[in-house]
C-alpha cells in the first residue's frame, strides 16, 4: 500500500506558471532537476540562501539521486524504512538525443527506469521516447513514483507498474505552457505478450499565467481492458510564489476517487500542506472513505526537506507520517 502523503510538485507548477520540464529532465516530472530544478532547490526553498551548485560532468553529462527515510505510525504500529533511494543519470548525445536512467537501490521489481528519447522530431518541441518508464498520465504526487491515490485506487495504478517491464513508446508534444503525450507500455517486447496485455495511455497538460495568478488544466486516460483504466482530470489555481490550490479526480471501473490539496508558502523555507481524499462511486452520490489531513514542509538545507504529515479517515484510523527527503 501507498500512503499518499502529499511533499510537493506540481504546486510548483501552478505557482509559477512552467511545465515540469522547467524543472526536470523527466518529460512527466520528477527525478533529476535541470538547472532551473537546482535554482529553486538551493535559493529559493531553503531558510538560508545559498550559492548555486549544478551537478554535471562537462556539459552533456548530469548526476543526482533522491533519497527519503520515512517513519511511520499506523494501526498502532510504527514503522522505519528507506523509502526511495534512486541515482539518477542524464547523458545529453548530441542536441536531438538524450539518454535518461533511474535505478533506486530499494526496490527490485519497479526501481528501474532507463530510455532514450529523440526530440524537436519534424517539430520543435515534438519528441518520442522507448525504453522502460511510468505511463505519463495524470499529477505526480510524493516522488513522482506512484500514481497520485493509490490506496483509494485498489492497487489498479500499482498493477500497471508492475507490468512495466517490457518497456513503453511515447510520443509527445512539449512547450512551456501545454504537454501531450500518446503512448503504450508492454510495447518493446511484445512478441511475448498479447495485445490484451499491453495497455496505452494518453495525457494532456496546459497551464496559463495572468501575471501573478496561473490556471492549470488537464486529463488523462490509462486503458488496458475494461477492468482495469483510469480516467483522470484536474484544475488548478494559484498565486505565484505563495500558494497553489488543485482539485483531481479520477474515474476506475469500480469506484472514483477525488482529491483535493494545497500549499501555502507561509515564509521562505516553510510550507504548509494540506489534502482532503474521498473514495465511493460518485454517481450515486455513494462515499466510502475519506481521508483528511496535512502538515508541513521545512526545507532546512538546499539539499534536504523535512516533512511531518497527520491524515485521519472516516473509517477512525488515524496516520503520523515523518520523513526526510534529501535530494540532489
Amino acid at each position: 500500500m501507498v500512503l499518499p502523503f502529499l511533499l510537493s510538485l506540481p504546486h510548483y507548477s501552478v505557482m509559477n506558471g512552467m511545465h515540469c520540464t522547467t524543472c526536470h529532465y523527466r518529460v512527466d516530472g520528477g527525478g533529476l532537476r535541470r538547472d532551473m530544478g537546482q535554482v529553486l532547490q538551493q535559493i529559493t526553498f531553503p531558510l538560508k540562501s545559498y550559492g548555486y551548485r549544478t551537478y554535471r560532468v562537462g556539459d552533456r553529462l548530469a548526476y543526482g539521486m533522491d533519497a527519503r527515510l520515512f517513519y511511520m505510525q499506523y494501526n498502532s504500529g510504527t514503522y522505519l524504512f528507506p523509502m526511495e533511494f534512486t541515482l539518477y543519470l542524464h547523458a545529453l548525445i548530441n542536441d536531438n538525443f538524450e539518454v535518461f536512467v533511474g535505478k533506486n537501490l530499494v526496490s527490485s521489481t519497479t526501481g528501474i527506469e532507463a530510455y532514450g528519447m529523440v526530440k524537436d522530431v519534424g517539430l520543435k518541441g515534438a519528441y518520442m521516447r522507448a525504453g522502460v518508464f511510468w505511463p505519463n498520465v495524470g499529477l505526480r504526487y510524493d516522488d513522482h513514483s506512484y500514481f497520485t491515490r493509490d490506496y483509494l485506487d485498489d492497487g489498479v495504478a500499482n498493477y500497471f507498474l508492475r507490468r512495466m517491464e517490457n518497456g513503453a513508446i511515447e510520443v509527445g508534444y512539449l512547450s512551456q505552457n501545454f504537454a501531450f503525450a500518446l503512448g503504450v507500455i508492454n510495447a518493446l517486447s511484445n512478441v511475448f505478450f498479447s495485445p490484451d496485455q499491453q495497455a496505452y495511455f494518453t495525457n494532456i497538460f496546459y497551464i496559463k499565467s495572468f501575471g501573478r495568478y496561473t490556471l492549470l488544466s488537464g486529463g488523462s486516460l490509462l486503458y488496458q481492458n475494461v477492468s482495469y483504466y483510469m480516467l483522470d482530470g484536474y484544475l488548478g489555481a494559484g498565486i505565484r510564489d505563495w500558494f497553489a490550490l488543485i482539485g483531481e479526480a479520477q474515474h476506475y471501473p469500480d469506484r472514483d476517487v477525488a482529491t483535493l490539496s494545497l500549499r501555502w508558502i507561509a515564509r521562505k523555507g516553510i510550507h504548509i500542506v494540506g489534502v482532503y481524499n474521498a473514495e465511493g462511486y460518485f454517481a450515486s452520490m455513494k462515499i466510502n472513505l475519506t481521508r483528511v489531513g496535512g502538515g508541513i514542509s521545512i526545507f532546512l538545507l538546499p539539499n534536504l526537506e523535512y516533512q511531518f504529515r497527520y491524515y485521519y479517515q472516516s473509517d477512525r484510523t488515524g496516520v503520523v507520517l515523518n520523513s526526510f527527503h534529501l535530494m540532489f
